[in-house]
């Protein structure tokens, strides 16, 4: 049984449900793609417009050199402009190698603090698997392992290279004309992810820079197999240097990484006067209900405030949907459990609501007391504002200090504010705005819920104060914001027509 009902028709059509919005969508929109999902006309997949969708090697050429399995592919130009019929756009993702393509030499790699020594392939055996001794460099223990062929590098880099050329030159081309391919996926050394069995030398040179060139070659965009939040900014930096491999991306791509990471790329990009894009292919694969309040307008409200435009930032959240079954494995983690909303998707429909407008710029001129400033560490309090045309966004997190529902400023006197206290109130100042260019103000929570607040003018005649109760009133957003440690809720300032 659904917790909360989907949103239809909050706030005088602000956060309508109703059909899938037609083209050109929104810039929040234009921000948001999810994994391994399929657009509907209603949902969550109204504020999609990137689905990034594996197109395994294994599947195209599963019997040996030179045979296609033609009908899968042209199965995935199909669903290509099925998707852009709802104004989304599907990356395939170039992975992994297949079982007869992988490496059947003896061969050795080390990975943290641990040598692989991979023995050879011989005819009769499992072609998916390779035998391998692994033994402890500080200890010196030995074991024996198996590990997955199709998270290794190919025998013949020539076969991965025909791979990548048949779905790049089918795709990329009319009417399909697929723009961006990912390569791989979480390839590290610095331990091994489950997704690359070798060095990150192995990865770059038959991997990453054969496929990049082809992808160029056909006029494509090159994103990089989502660098994983296992190792480091300066490691991920460190490979691009070493392999000289700047020059053949399109997209810095990195997954479940803190919103500093972006920062760090930019900086980087900005340092070397670079034009690539910076996105996280999978975020959000966490049971945490309060995740997307958190977290996505903090990441939006960065994007939008540092040089966007479209494409350059993305955030695709993994995944679009798990079975409706506690032990299926992504349980309540994606948008959608068996045909029912979670907690993600309902949060998402709230948020994409008060965000859908052709153009969203920073907004900056509101003060709050206790005092809260915009801050990219998802952990500490913040405040995003959001100029959406016909009204302002402010997207308010409060996080909870010591175990309680108690938001402290900290940088300013060490005032409190008790937010399961229906008293409390957070003051927000407008000083820029009118009482007369209001329409009205509400409150909103997480999933939607909503009350109308009071407008008063500032001191001294200096703008409006609104005060905002912390304290939810709709019990599951109470609850959730309490498990989440981070209490967040909106406020929306509608604008009086002009």
């Amino acid at each position: 049984m659904m917790r909360h009902l989907l949103l239809t028709g909050l706030v005088g059509g602000v956060l309508a449900g109703g059909a899938l919005a037609a083209e050109p969508k929104g810039m929040f929109a234009q921000f948001l793609g999810v994994n391994q999902g399929y657009p509907k006309p209603e949902g969550p997949d109204r504020y999609l417009t990137s689905y990034r969708q594996d197109l395994p090697w294994g599947d195209l050429q599963p019997e040996g050199p030179g045979k296609w399995n033609e009908q899968y592919l042209a199965d995935w130009g199909k669903a290509v402009l099925e998707h852009r019929k709802f104004g989304a756009e599907r990356m395939p993702v170039l992975l992994y190698t297949t079982g007869w393509a992988a490496r059947k030499k003896a061969w050795s790699f080390t990975v943290a603090g641990k040598r692989y020594d991979v023995q050879a392939w011989a005819p009769g055996q499992d072609v998916n698997t390779r035998q391998a001794t692994v033994t402890d460099l500080a200890t010196g223990k030995v074991e024996n392992s198996k590990l997955d062929a199709g998270r290794m590098p190919p025998e013949k880099v020539g076969d991965w290279e025909a791979y990548v050329e048949r779905v790049v030159s089918f795709l990329s081309r009319p009417p399909y004309n697929v723009r961006y391919f990912q390569i791989w996926n979480e390839a590290n050394d610095v331990g091994l992810t489950g997704f690359w069995n070798g060095t990150m030398d192995d990865y770059m040179e038959t991997i990453h820079l054969p496929a990049a060139k082809i992808i160029r070659r056909h006029g494509g965009k090159v994103v990089y197999g989502g660098y994983p939040c296992n190792g480091s900014m300066e490691h991920y930096l460190g490979i691009l240097d070493k392999h000289r491999a700047w020059d053949t991306l399109d997209v810095l791509d990195i997954h479940y990484f803190p919103l500093s990471a972006w920062q760090c790329l930019y900086d980087r990009v900005s340092r070397d006067k670079r034009r690539l894009a910076i996105w996280q292919t999978e975020v959000g694969f966490v049971p945490t209900p309060i995740w997307v309040p958190n977290s996505y307008p903090r990441f939006f409200h960065w994007a939008i405030s540092h040089d966007w435009k479209p494409d350059r930032y993305k955030f695709f959240q993994f995944a679009s949907w798990s079975p409706d079954d506690p032990k299926a494995y992504g349980y309540n983690c994606n948008f959608y459990r068996g045909e029912t909303l979670t907690f993600h998707g309902k949060a998402l429909m709230t948020l994409g609501g008060l965000l859908e407008a052709p153009v969203v710029k920073p907004y900056t001129a509101w003060e709050t007391w206790p005092r809260v400033k915009t801050e990219i560490d998802e952990g500490k309090s913040s405040v995003e504002g959001f100029d959406c045309g016909d009204r302002i966004v402010l997207a308010i997190h409060l996080a909870d200090q010591n175990g309680a529902a108690m938001f402290t400023d900290w940088a300013n006197g060490g005032d409190s504010l008790p937010m399961d206290s229906p008293e409390a109130k957070l003051e927000v100042q407008f000083p820029k705005l009118k009482p007369a260019a209001i329409k009205a103000v509400w409150k909103v929570g997480v999933y939607g819920s909503k009350a109308p607040l009071a407008v008063k003018p500032g001191a001294g005649g200096k703008g409006v104060v609104v005060e905002v109760p912390p304290f939810d009133r709709d019990p599951v957003e109470r609850q959730d914001n309490r498990d989440g440690r981070m209490h967040t809720f909106y406020l929306l300032v509608e604008k009086a027509g002009r």
